[in-house]
């Protein structure tokens, strides 16, 4: 694995930020998602034909109220990573779909990670994964919940990180499909 670049750094998405938000999405591969897939109320039938236009805007409206959850990582100056996290209960469909076990009421989780392809497979997955945790836990944040991929996955279909990733940052495995935990 190489290590990664040393003009790494990164900052919690504000609106001011919006536009490198977009701009690292737009760049990537993940079909016009804008990280709505977890907040997205309808069926998965419905998600594959949403309007991406729609979706987009839904996500600047978001942003634009007061911020919106998530890590952005920078390699200089352009946006390569983005990790989105917030209270679990503000992620209807993950809720729904991945039914995990109850937890306190202000539990914390991580659900999805995107690195731009060419820097996948490098260690900036983990370099966002550290700079989100600290940032949780200046945040206040006691525990934080994840929901990730077990085994061998396509680099764009790793969207809420391999299991391996959270092992080494110390979450534990909890029973029933893929859910990890770490108190911060």
């Amino acid at each position: 694995m190489r290590v990664p670049d040393p003009h790494l750094w990164a900052r919690p998405l504000q609106p001011e930020f919006a536009g490198d938000f977009f701009r690292l999405h737009d760049r990537s591969d993940c079909g016009g998602c804008w990280c709505m897939y977890w907040h997205f109320e309808g069926s998965n039938e419905d998600w594959g034909s949403a309007d991406k236009a729609a979706l987009r805007a839904a996500k600047e409206a978001r942003i634009g109220a007061a911020g919106d959850t998530g890590m952005l990582l920078y390699e200089d100056q352009e946006p390569v990573g983005w990790c989105q996290f917030g209270p679990r209960e503000r992620f209807p469909k993950l809720l729904a779909l991945r039914r995990p076990p109850e937890g306190p009421p202000d539990l914390w989780c991580i659900n999805c990670f995107l690195v731009v392809p060419g820097k996948r497979r490098q260690g900036y997955a983990r370099v966002l994964l550290a700079v989100s945790l600290e940032h949780l836990q200046r945040l206040g944040v006691k525990e934080v919940e994840a929901y990730p991929n077990a085994g061998a996955h396509p680099d764009g279909e790793v969207w809420t990180g391999p299991l391996q990733l959270f092992r080494d940052a110390g979450f534990r495995e909890l029973p029933g499909p893929s859910v990890v935990r770490k108190s911060i």
